[in-house]
C-alpha cells in the first residue's frame, strides 16, 4: 500500500510539477534567447547593416563586409573590419606596425575589439582583455597612457599631429590642429560631453556623432557629398575617411 500511495503521489503530483518547471524553464530560455537576438539585430542595424565606399582594393572590402562587422576603419588604401566572432579581415596596405600585430596572429591571443588606422603609419588597436597598442603623434600617446578611461574612438587628421579621442563616458580631447569646421562645431555645442565617436581624413574631413544619435559632418568631396543625399541623411550611422578623396559610409 505503501508503494501505491508513493507511486500515485508521484504521478499526481510531483510528475506534473517537475514537468510544469521544465516547461517553464524552456519558456524562459526560449524568451531569453529571442531577447538576445533582437538586441543583437539592434546592435547591428544602429552601426550599420549596408555599405557603401570609394576605396583603393575595393574588392576586398566589398568581399568582406556584412552585418556581423563590429568596426571598420580606413585610410584609403587600407581598410581592416572586425566582426562579433572576434575574427578580421583586411586589404593590403595596412600600416606595418598594425599589419604585424595582426599577421598570422595565434588564436590563444587576445581578439581586436577596436581599430583605427590613418596615413602615416598611424594606427589604435584595442583588444578583449583591454589592451591597447597604437602608433601615434606623441600628444596622443600622452593621453592614452594617462587616462583611466575606456577608449570609444580614436582619428587622425590632415597632419601627422592632429588627433581626436573620444572616451565611452561621452569625454574627449584632441589636438590644437583640427579641422576648422569640427573646431566651430565643438564651440556651438559648448564642448559638451556627449560624444559617441569622432572620425577626420587627411583633407579637413570630419564625422562627428553624439550619443543622442545626432551626426554632423564637414570637408567632404562634392562626390562624398552626392552619395549621401543618395543614401538619406536619416539612414546614415557612420562614415570614415581616407586619401585622395576615398570614403567608407555604413547606413541602415
Amino acid at each position: 500500500r505503501r508503494a501505491q500511495l508513493a507511486k500515485h503521489i508521484r504521478v499526481t503530483f510531483e510528475e506534473p510539477v517537475l514537468k510544469s518547471a521544465k516547461k517553464e524553464a524552456a519558456r524562459q530560455a526560449a524568451e531569453k534567447k529571442a531577447a538576445e537576438e533582437r538586441e543583437l539585430e539592434a546592435k547591428r542595424t544602429a552601426r550599420g547593416r549596408e555599405e557603401t565606399f570609394l576605396l583603393f582594393n575595393s574588392d576586398d572590402t566589398k568581399d568582406s563586409f556584412r552585418s556581423e562587422v563590429t568596426c571598420v576603419a580606413t585610410n584609403g588604401r587600407a581598410t581592416i573590419m572586425l566582426y562579433e566572432d572576434g575574427d578580421w579581415a583586411f586589404s593590403r596596405g595596412l600600416p606595418k606596425g598594425l599589419y604585424n600585430k595582426l599577421h598570422g596572429r595565434s588564436l590563444d591571443h587576445s581578439r581586436p575589439s577596436y581599430v583605427a588606422v590613418g596615413t602615416q603609419e598611424r594606427y589604435y588597436i584595442r583588444f578583449r582583455n583591454g589592451s591597447s597598442q597604437w602608433a601615434v603623434p606623441d600628444g596622443l600617446s600622452d593621453e592614452l597612457e594617462k587616462t583611466s578611461k575606456k577608449v570609444a574612438s580614436v582619428a587622425f587628421g590632415e597632419d601627422y599631429h592632429t588627433w581626436f579621442v573620444v572616451y565611452t563616458d561621452g569625454s574627449w580631447e584632441c589636438s590644437r590642429s583640427i579641422p576648422s569646421g569640427l573646431d566651430e562645431l565643438m564651440d556651438s555645442r559648448k564642448n559638451r560631453d556627449d560624444l559617441s565617436l569622432v572620425t577626420l581624413g587627411p583633407d579637413g574631413e570630419y564625422f562627428l556623432k553624439a550619443q543622442n544619435g545626432k551626426m554632423w559632418w564637414g570637408g567632404i568631396s562634392t562626390a562624398m557629398s552626392k552619395t549621401i543625399n543618395k543614401i538619406g541623411k536619416d539612414r546614415l550611422k557612420f562614415m570614415d575617411f581616407g586619401e585622395d578623396n576615398t570614403y567608407f559610409i555604413r547606413y541602415s
